[in-house]
């Protein structure tokens, strides 16, 4: 009789075990982090899961500086993409000003797991913190959060017309190869262009291999891996709009396919570059370089159209390079002199400004 009980009443036991395991490890997927949605402009860092980078942030509004404080308790924020996709942000310093007028917040998106699906608001004042789950390329935590997802949304959608007019296939495989290739064969003329860069560190020591090929062993290594387009994205510099449409989008394919549209024409130029070198060219002497190196910067010479973003209230404006001898020191000349114009020709130092530049098409 006994044994009867225990077979009847076993199931159900178990049953509910497994109901209330399967709730409670959703509690604790479950978060809930303040939350920051910044002006989309290239001096603001975009955080890109598992990058190396670190990320500043400056605040001067009120409520910004009552979020700065309280990021001491939280330890992380989520840095909102669109209104229901976001990336969480380890604090690694938040400081409010002596004075009370400013404050700074230095983070790093330690996690390749750091995208998450933006649920229902529990705070809005004196800023908005939400709840928040891991977000993973399908729609399942947007269901958990009951959140209307709609295919229109996806910023990558409106090139798959693209996709179809070349033929190519928009299968996540195909383009991942297809992408993690143009890749490293931009890595390959990168170093036959400046094979010397990162040959010694910044103490002068000697180093076994240059940046350009201690990235290419880095690809390698992270070509198989399930998060390789946000790896892509971190060696390679990519700017902050390609950034967020690849945060938001939920398509490898597209995601793959994004990365190599913006890869496709620096691949080209870096071509026309090797095939113009010539064979009594003398190679940039040994030197340090950054850890990945942007390669758009090879690109940089005398002439060489660009637009720099100049302020908030003036903007992208188109400049011509003078000089471009090193990373730390690059001449540009803009076509139009403004009337608060500080300078007419700039200094950059592109590690610094990688992301207030881009180059023109040719």
């Amino acid at each position: 009789m006994i044994a009867y009980l225990l077979l009847f009443f076993m199931p159900q036991s178990l049953s509910l075990r497994s109901e209330m395991a399967g709730r409670n490890q959703f509690k604790r997927r479950q978060r809930v982090l303040p939350l920051y949605a910044p002006p989309e402009t290239p001096i603001i860092p975009c955080p890109i899961p598992g990058g190396p980078s670190t990320l500043e942030y400056k605040f001067l509004a009120p409520s910004e500086l009552a979020f700065v404080k309280d990021l001491s308790r939280s330890g992380a924020f989520v840095h909102q993409i669109t209104s229901s996709v976001g990336v969480i942000v380890d604090v690694l310093m938040a400081r409010v000003a002596d004075d009370g007028t400013s404050g700074a917040v230095v983070g790093r998106c330690r996690q390749v797991d750091a995208r998450c699906a933006v649920g229902d608001l529990v705070k809005s004042f004196p800023y908005s913190a939400a709840r928040i789950i891991p977000l993973s390329d399908s729609i399942d935590s947007f269901d958990e959060f009951n959140i209307d997802t709609k295919e229109e949304e996806d910023p990558l959608s409106p090139y798959d017309i693209l996709l179809a007019d070349e033929n190519e296939s928009f299968d996540e495989n195909t383009a991942r190869s297809h992408c993690a290739q143009i890749f490293d064969e931009c890595l390959q003329m990168a170093h036959i262009l400046d094979p010397y860069l990162g040959a010694i560190d910044h103490m002068g020591t000697p180093q076994q291999q240059s940046e350009f090929s201690r990235m290419r062993a880095r690809l390698e290594h992270a070509v198989h891996d399930h998060d390789l387009a946000f790896t892509l994205l971190a060696m390679m510099c990519a700017p902050p709009k390609l950034v967020r449409n690849c945060l938001a989008t939920t398509s490898p394919a597209r995601r793959y396919s994004a990365i190599s549209r913006y890869l496709n024409p620096i691949r080209n130029e870096l071509a026309a570059l090797v095939a113009l070198k010539s064979t009594h060219h003398k190679p940039p002497e040994p030197r340090p370089a950054p850890f990945n190196a942007p390669i758009k910067h090879l690109l940089l010479r005398s002439g060489r159209r660009l637009r720099y973003w100049y302020s908030d209230e003036l903007k992208w404006r188109p400049a011509t390079v003078l000089e471009a001898n090193d990373y730390n020191n690059i001449k540009i000349r803009f076509d139009q002199k403004h009337k608060d114009d500080v300078h007419s020709t700039l200094t950059l130092a592109s590690i610094q400004d990688i992301h207030r530049w881009e180059l023109l098409s040719l």
